[in-house]
């Protein structure tokens, strides 16, 4: 007699993870010219994030899942730099009647001129990502539809290289490689919201493959300066796993 496959649940399960997610940070920070200027220089790019994950399936169809992901990223940025000056030039006309010099100011001449800097670099940073995930899994024969939110931590464990700042002489826009401090203002740590979709295939009773649009968007900046912009991401992109559910109770 022929026993029906069932799939699985109430089990624990770990796994593999692999994202790749677009991302497009908006400057925010009390220097104007500055934060404007960020948000014009660096373009959106795509970053890749490998680790593990593992939680917890219930009978029910609900889901928990934590883990591990590790992001290595570049970011560059071109910016170009507007310098306006402006002169402006007296004619002074001297009028003699006799033996009397009068003086009189009659025009005024006023010249602007326009000087443009290119300025290129990038900086590098790498990453932890904390991910807490809740989801709620329907199924259809092999395949499961899970929607699914949840919060991720986003912890720097290396920054470095250069960033867009202001020349504090003129006011101009400079290119400099400021210290770790600077950098920490700069990309500070970051409690994010998280929000998709997996559409796993079960391959058997252990193993399956999963596939998934995500939305991750800043809820909460954990380090900040009121002196310094900081960057606050959001990204869009996509996810693919395999996770293996542990030996356990069937139903």
């Amino acid at each position: 007699m022929a026993v029906p496959y069932v799939l699985p649940k109430a089990e624990w399960w770990i796994g593999v993870r692999a994202t790749a997610l677009n991302e497009q940070v908006t400057w925010k920070g009390e220097q104007e010219r500055l934060v404007n200027a960020l948000n014009a220089a660096e373009p959106a790019t795509t970053n890749w994030a490998l680790g593990l994950m593992g939680g917890r399936t219930w009978r029910s169809g609900l889901q928990v899942g934590t883990g591990l992901l590790y992001e290595r990223a570049e970011r560059a940025f071109s910016a170009i730099d507007r310098q306006v000056t402006v002169d402006q030039e007296v004619n002074t006309y001297y009028v003699t009647l006799n033996s009397e010099v009068f003086v009189s100011q009659v025009d005024t001449i006023t010249t602007v001129s326009t000087s443009e800097r290119r300025l290129t670099a990038a900086q590098e940073h790498a990453l932890l990502r904390i991910p807490i995930e809740v989801g709620w899994a329907f199924d259809l024969w092999r395949f499961q539809f899970v929607p699914k939110v949840g919060l991720a931590l986003d912890l720097h464990l290396q920054r470095k290289g250069t960033v867009l700042d202001l020349d504090g002489l003129d006011g101009g826009l400079i290119a400099s490689r400021p210290g770790e401090a600077m950098l920490r203002e700069r990309q500070p740590d970051l409690l994010l919201a998280t929000a998709g979709f997996d559409l796993a295939y079960t391959l058997n009773e252990r193993w399956s493959l999963n596939i998934g649009p995500q939305l991750m968007w800043t809820a909460a900046v954990l380090t900040r300066s009121t002196d310094q912009p900081h960057g606050l991401p959001q990204r869009a992109g996509i996810g693919f796993g395999m996770t293996y559910l542990l030996p356990g109770k069937r139903p």
